[in-house]
């Protein structure tokens, strides 16, 4: 999805601009009955919603003011792409996290092996060419040469940020999360100025405790009830860097911007004081009195 806009000075839900693509070929597994609701639920029930919902917050002018990350981060996209990737099963079939998990484990291998050994490799998992070939570009992409080894991991993304939403279910609230485009960490600091009323919200968000049933569904359906905190390892952007799990992108000590006990919280009730009405002069209030009397 192509999105123009907004801008900050032109705010308004009617300015903005968006185009939907869907690639019309016999690679595409969406292109079915239920398939094209599920990809309707991906990109307009999750990137399209929050995106516009986001313009709508005090936040949008200026995110570091609040001390909120920018939507490209890594852990901003891990939020925004897991939370698609759970939405994306809602209407399906089989609701398995086959294909996130897919793209975690193509990334993983990747990075030991060539274009051509990666492409036999998955062929134990994944029987049509034209689907593998697809996986080993994704990949592979944005190296200099795809037939050495190394990845681009960028869309491991998907799988995490699913693993962390359902791990953290009996502590999100979905309808703040849905405020804008914010990551699962930054909810507790956003909660007392998010704008929830008013916004755009997908059908099966409607009820909040019957969309959390569902995804705890998910989370047994796949084995991932009883994971622990650190139990995924994670891989940064760029090929041929492995990050430690003690030394995620998450770690609190390395990035103390992204704590919650970091500096931004102090300007937290100065922020909201400017939100509230300023107190009414002696003239206005003068003039109020006359009226009544």
């Amino acid at each position: 999805m192509v999105a123009n806009g907004p801008h900050c000075r032109q705010n308004r839900p009617e300015t903005r601009k968006f185009t939907f693509f869907i690639k019309d070929s016999n690679s595409n597994p969406y292109l079915r009955e239920h398939g094209i609701i599920c990809l309707a639920d991906h990109e307009i029930g999750t990137h399209f919603m929050r995106f516009i919902n986001d313009g709508h917050q005090a936040w949008f002018a200026d995110r570091g003011k609040f001390g909120i990350r920018k939507p490209g981060s890594l852990v901003s996209l891990e939020s925004e792409e897991g939370l698609a990737s759970l939405n994306t099963l809602h209407a399906a079939k089989l609701r398995y996290l086959w294909s996130a998990a897919l793209l975690y484990y193509t990334a993983c291998m990747a990075k030991e092996m060539t274009f051509k050994q990666l492409f036999e490799h998955l062929g134990k998992y994944v029987s049509h060419p034209d689907y593998r070939w697809m996986y080993c570009m994704r990949v592979k992409r944005r190296l200099k040469d795809p037939n050495n080894k190394g990845c681009y991991a960028k869309d491991q993304c998907y799988f995490m940020g699913a693993v962390n939403i359902l791990r953290n279910l009996d502590v999100i609230d979905f309808k703040v999360l849905y405020s804008g485009k914010v990551a699962v960490d930054e909810l507790p600091r956003i909660r007392r100025i998010a704008r929830t009323t008013g916004g755009l919200t997908p059908a099966f968000l409607k009820d909040p405790l019957k969309y959390i049933k569902y995804l705890k569904y998910v989370a047994k359906l796949n084995g991932l009830s009883s994971l622990g905190a650190e139990s995924i390892p994670r891989f940064h952007f760029k090929a041929h860097e492995l990050i430690p799990e003690g030394e995620s992108i998450m770690d609190a000590q390395k990035y103390k911007m992204f704590k919650f006990e970091s500096k931004h919280l102090r300007r937290r009730p100065r922020i909201v004081a400017m939100l509230k009405r300023p107190p009414r002069s002696k003239t206005e209030t003068t003039v109020k009195k006359k009226i009544k009397s």
